[in-house]
């Protein structure tokens, strides 16, 4: 028999205390929320939380909504692909006095090319162009 799992389980095991410390821990940190008398027990829980995740996510949000605009409105629902991460990418979303992300607009052009919502055509002469999905 292999001894090295058993050793493993005795050396990592960690007292009550030592847990809730650990948690508290967790939920000062805001990794962890407490919820209680959720369900049909009455229990009491934790929620899973990433800090800071709903300004990324309204990030992205914003930043799609501006480049898909910007694309609705041109011409032939195409532009030039350094221009409009350009354009997106200095764009300020907010007072400065507020801590807001600001969206690369490398990222959101390959957001929306993982989302199939828009597609890169290249001219022959290597030029890249950002093109709205019909």
């Amino acid at each position: 028999k292999n001894g090295h799992s058993s050793d493993y389980a005795t050396k990592n095991q960690h007292t009550i205390p030592q847990m809730k410390e650990m948690m508290k821990q967790l939920v000062n940190a805001g990794v962890l929320l407490p919820r209680r008398g959720i369900g049909p027990s009455g229990g009491e829980g934790y929620w899973f939380s990433l800090p800071g995740l709903g300004k990324a996510a309204k990030s992205i949000v914003d930043g799609r909504t501006n480049l898909i605009r910007r694309l609705q409105f041109s011409r032939y629902k195409e532009k030039k692909r350094s221009v409009l991460e350009h354009e997106i990418g200095r764009i300020k979303q907010g007072p400065v006095k507020k801590k807001k992300m600001e969206q690369s607009g490398k990222i959101v052009v390959l957001d929306l090319l993982a989302k199939g919502w828009v597609s890169i055509h290249t001219t022959c002469t290597g030029d890249q162009f950002v093109r709205l999905m019909e």
